[in-house]
């Protein structure tokens, strides 16, 4: 059996390589996967730099195509695929996802880095529970207010 043309590389820790490599699962697109960690060094060697220079990942290579960053990704995939249900066709639509995904290491994806990492690392460190977890929560409830306002508005999914 030929191997699959398009390649993932990223670490299942990694919220955007899970977002990359659910759409593919639930797309039923074959790839082949390559475990990396940035952590570890797995970014910045040569032959990873040598197809990604900015040594991020996720990344992905389709043929000869070579492509790094999640939303980049998965806006690619669904361009080429013609996945409409998964990135609206309309200009105005596509806009209000891509101006999503611009925000979304400083909006929502905050949550994570100001919730639960803390939690879950202090947890896991003392066996106590953690930093001030109601402000936390709040935290985390204004995140997902102003998504639902910038971004849902009257919808069930951004961009329409």
């Amino acid at each position: 059996m030929a191997s699959p043309a398009l390649k993932v590389y990223g670490h299942w820790v990694s919220q955007p390589a899970r977002s990359v490599l659910w759409l593919l699962k639930i797309k039923g697109l074959p790839f082949a996967f390559e475990k990396v960690d940035p952590m570890g060094g797995g970014t910045r060697t040569p032959s990873y730099k040598k197809l990604f220079p900015t040594a991020k990942a996720p990344a992905i290579v389709d043929g000869s195509f070579a492509l790094a960053e999640g939303s980049a990704i998965m806006c690619y995939l669904c361009d080429k695929h013609g996945w409409d249900d998964w990135y609206p066709p309309g200009l105005e639509s596509r806009a209000v996802v891509n101006s999503y995904l611009s925000s979304h290491h400083t909006t929502s994806r905050n949550v994570t880095r100001k919730v639960f990492h803390p939690v879950v690392s202090h947890s896991t460190a003392s066996g106590s529970r953690g930093p001030d977890l109601p402000s936390l929560l709040g935290y985390a409830e204004e995140a997902g207010a102003a998504f639902s306002s910038q971004w849902l508005g009257a919808g069930a999914y951004v961009g329409g």
